[in-house]
């Protein structure tokens, strides 16, 4: 008895599995509505062809799917974002440029006046060679020395 069951129960869900296919028609009646059906009505009835569906369609190219692949997809993501990472590192190093050009022009022109401000210190200090002024005079060309020697830094940063 098991076994006509088990033969019964593989039979029957082969008969379920079995892909089923019917004929599609189409017609046009009296007033020119556009029917479909799975019977042929009249004498003007078209056999619609089979087609397949879109992830079963092939390519014009032989041998080529229509649909990507997962590894074509994941290529064309990994490009894309390649891409927009070098288009941001490019906009960084064009701003950072602009802001290295700004930086290089006000340490330049401060360059200018610490060398003027400096050289007058020097010829002042000249002057009074002996004299007790002299003391603070060098106190103050040192700062501008100091001065003078970070702008001329900045300037071979950021004016390369």
């Amino acid at each position: 008895m098991k076994y006509k069951t088990t033969i019964i129960s593989i039979l029957f869900i082969q008969i379920i599995s079995y892909p089923v296919h019917s004929e599609i028609y189409k017609w046009t009646d009296e007033k020119g509505q556009l029917h479909y059906g799975d019977k042929p009505k009249g004498n003007k009835t078209e056999k619609v062809p089979y087609t397949k569906s879109p992830n079963q369609a092939s390519s014009p190219v032989k041998g080529k799917s229509i649909t990507k692949s997962a590894e074509e997809q994941a290529n064309e993501l990994r490009q894309s974002r390649l891409q927009r990472e070098a288009d941001k590192r490019e906009r960084e190093r064009v701003k950072t440029k602009k802001e290295n050009k700004k930086r290089c022009d006000e340490a330049r022109s401060k360059e200018g006046g610490l060398h003027r401000e400096l050289n007058e210190l020097k010829k002042e200090r000249q002057k009074l060679r002996y004299n007790a002024i002299s003391v603070d005079l060098n106190t103050e060309i040192k700062q501008k020395e100091s001065e003078y020697n970070r702008v001329r830094n900045e300037i071979r940063i950021y004016c390369h």
